[in-house]
């Protein structure tokens, strides 16, 4: 690297990758540099929502707003907004609504980290055959609702699924096939739920299918 001026922002966990953010003439590029391979990728970033989100998570000064919030609502505006990368990636997407309660929470946070994790199951869904996103909703042990995102995606192998929740990681598939993206959504979805006092899990199969449990206390 023949410049050093660029705050590094981080380093892949195998030591492999140096990430860093660079601007140019009011645009905001994510440069990854490849050490083996001597080799930048350079992508313009258009998820700002994203890294302010990560700046404000990072700084501590990420506050909730609570209120009472329905997810169901939340998720269908989530499909909404969602609609033309559906489209795209030509995902089916099946909700299934269960009887849940209203939940005190900040609906905008909520709204993010679900959001984060629903976007993932299209993005990240390259089935040949048919491609589906399920969300479920449903009550748990009368104090939690548990949302829970299926996908037959690219899925994720077990030596890398303890490090999807790293900032700016990004797993071997994603990066074999070059799929834009920051690697901070998982990271950023996580936070926010530990933030409401809930957990998220995510369970995957390379090539099969992932699938993201999410649990948040009622109150």
């Amino acid at each position: 690297i023949n410049d050093y001026t660029y705050p590094v922002i981080a380093w892949h966990p195998a030591g492999k990758i140096i990430s860093f953010v660079t601007e140019e003439k009011g645009d905001i590029y994510f440069t990854q540099y490849l050490i083996e391979e001597d080799e930048y990728r350079i992508r313009k970033l258009i998820f700002i929502d994203k890294l302010v989100d990560f700046s404000r998570i990072k700084s501590k000064y990420m506050t909730l707003n609570k209120k009472i919030v329905d997810v169901n609502h939340s998720i269908d505006k989530i499909l909404k907004q969602l609609k033309p990368l559906i489209a795209q990636q030509k995902v089916d997407i099946q909700f299934t609504k269960g009887e849940i309660p209203q939940i005190n929470a900040d609906e905008t946070a909520i709204f993010k980290s679900l959001f984060y994790i629903i976007e993932n199951g299209c993005i990240f869904n390259l089935n040949e055959n048919d491609r589906y996103v399920k969300i479920i909703t449903e009550i748990k042990d009368d104090k939690y609702i548990r949302i829970i995102v299926n996908d037959n995606g690219l899925g994720i192998g077990d030596e890398e699924i303890n490090l999807i929740f790293k900032p700016f990681y990004f797993g071997k598939p994603v990066a074999e096939r070059r799929i834009k993206g920051l690697g901070i959504g998982l990271y950023v979805s996580g936070k926010l739920i530990e933030m409401h006092k809930g957990n998220i899990k995510i369970t995957s199969e390379l090539n099969a299918w992932t699938r993201a449990e999410v649990i948040l206390p009622i109150l």
